[in-house]
């Protein structure tokens, strides 16, 4: 089932996915495996309210996680469209070709959700949304974007409201990143200050789907340690699928010249 909703400017279109109860005495639910695991509680999963920046191949494997385990809302921003090149490592089909990726994300993603869900596209720039007012309430956000103007921005926006999830691949395909920025801690900015003001906007990586699936998987590992008692003693983590490099956990302390987070603070 869907609906658009609002102006033309805020133009929102929501999608419910029913989810998929037992079919039969005494079998168990789609997320019986992981409410076994310690400290994973699936009632905070059902009502997590989550933003997704970004629907092309990072945040598509995240959000393929995240309507799998029981996710009960997700928002997805992105104003891009699809293209045919997009296909061998992004959550869309020939269906979807040149339309909006934020809109046919959230429809595809209704097929694979195991509860009840929804998912709501918005067609436009991060920036946009914000100008425009639009509802951006949330738990937990993700950012999956190739610009550090649109990290920047969403690490600003939310910088004492909600953690942010920061997820990025080497234009090699060879490795990523996940960091993890919380109120109070050490923000985007403090990781990386030369981002600030960086407006170039870097092409499509030639990613393949191997290392999106592999930072997907730790971010969503990363959103329920945000959530639930699941542990995690880093909140900047980098993988190197070579072994020509060792995989990296770090703890970023925040920087007392950090262009986003000092900013306005005594020192």
């Amino acid at each position: 089932m869907r609906e658009t909703t609002g102006s033309p400017t805020l133009r929102a279109t929501r999608f419910f996915a029913r989810g998929i109860a037992p079919r039969a005495e005494g079998e168990i639910s789609a997320t019986e495996r992981q409410e076994r695991l310690p400290g994973f509680v699936q009632a905070r999963r059902h009502t997590l309210r989550e933003i997704l920046v970004g629907a092309g191949g990072i945040n598509g494997e995240i959000g393929v996680s995240e309507v799998r385990k029981g996710i009960g809302y997700l928002l997805i921003i992105d104003h891009d469209t699809v293209e045919l090149s997009n296909l061998n490592r992004q959550r869309f089909f020939e269906e979807d070709l040149y339309k909006n990726k934020a809109e046919c994300l959230a429809r595809n993603l209704v097929r694979e959700a195991t509860s009840r869900c929804v998912l709501t596209s918005y067609p436009h720039r991060f920036q946009d949304a914000v100008v425009e007012s639009f509802d951006l309430g949330g738990d937990v956000v993700v950012v999956g974007v190739d610009n550090n103007e649109t990290r920047v921005a969403v690490a600003r926006r939310f910088l004492a409201m909600v953690p942010v999830v920061l997820v990025a691949v080497s234009e090699d395909a060879e490795h990523g990143y996940v960091f993890v920025q919380e109120p109070g801690k050490a923000c985007y900015g403090c990781l990386f200050p030369k981002a600030v003001g960086d407006l170039t906007h870097h092409p499509c990586s030639p990613a393949v789907i191997d290392i999106l699936k592999v930072v997907a998987g730790v971010a969503s590992y990363a959103i329920d340690s945000l959530v639930m008692d699941r542990r995690r003693s880093w909140n900047y983590k980098e993988i190197f699928l070579s072994g020509v490099l060792p995989e990296r956990n770090a703890l970023i302390e925040r920087r007392k010249d950090c262009p986003i987070c000092s900013v306005g603070e005594s020192s």
